[in-house]
């Protein structure tokens, strides 16, 4: 039943089927022609399937260096604006995203993570929570990751030196606010605290909207998640593919989940 248990499963079984060799490819496709000035006239798509090793967090990266193979593939194919939507395809994972035995605790509590085709820091984003300047001043919070689309009620104080810490998250399941609680004691030091990001797909293509455009390559259009039970809303058939991104051989991302406690 736990997952430090579990996970010893997960990896024989992905290695005896798929072998350690085996790489999760992830094709980024056109919708569109490419003008000779680099407008990709259509969407720009990226077709998940389960790559789970875009984690700056456990390989000590930049959160933007995820994104490089995919800037890289635009590049060489000469895309310098797409007219369309960037579409983050996770369709590929035909289920609910959450596990079978997690409980309704587990959905708040930061310690896991929606399961998805496209999966950024396994779908959790953190926040960095710094006490206010002064007593009965709020603290201050800083979200860590870009793109999250998270919206935040900050209902925290800061209390006297003497007084214990203490911060939560709480994310009410009808609500898309999630409302940060607690205290610190002024002149303590910060905490950080990992939320769950409720749909990651989105995230995913909000953050490559905004790696693309450090990088002088505009999306006209939105940025936009698409998951099962939704239909993707393009067809492969029309559409032409600029190339493709390849995890590390399995043997390494099993070791990346393995070998620390990352359940």
């Amino acid at each position: 039943s736990p997952a430090s248990n579990s996970k010893l499963y997960t990896a024989a079984l992905g290695l005896d089927r798929l072998g350690g060799d085996y790489r999760f490819a992830t094709p980024v496709f056109a919708t569109g022609g490419i003008s000779p000035g680099g407008t990709l006239r259509g969407d720009l798509v990226v077709v998940g399937h389960g790559d789970p090793s875009w984690n700056t967090r456990r390989l000590g990266t930049n959160f933007w260096t995820v994104f490089e193979p995919f800037v890289t593939i635009l590049t060489n194919a000469g895309v310098r604006q797409v007219s369309g939507d960037l579409i983050a395809d996770a369709t590929f994972f035909h289920g609910q995203p959450t596990g079978s035995s997690w409980t309704i605790d587990d959905l708040r509590d930061g310690e896991v993570g929606l399961i998805s085709a496209l999966t950024l820091d396994d779908n959790l984003a953190q926040v960095r929570v710094e006490p206010g300047a002064k007593i009965a001043a709020p603290c201050k919070f800083t979200l860590l990751q870009p793109g999250t689309g998270l919206i935040f009620s900050n209902q925290t104080t800061t209390v006297a030196p003497n007084v214990a810490a203490h911060l939560e998250l709480f994310h009410p399941l009808d609500a898309k606010i999630i409302f940060l609680l607690g205290q610190l004691p002024v002149g303590g030091t910060n905490q950080i605290l990992d939320v769950m990001v409720p749909r990651p797909a989105d995230w995913f293509a909000q953050a490559l909207k905004l790696a693309l455009a450090r990088h002088g390559i505009k999306v006209s259009g939105q940025a936009r998640g698409v998951a099962w039970p939704q239909a993707a809303g393009w067809n492969p058939a029309n559409a032409a593919k600029l190339g493709t991104v390849f995890s590390p051989p399995l043997r390494e991302v099993v070791r990346n989940f393995m070998k620390p406690s990352q359940n």
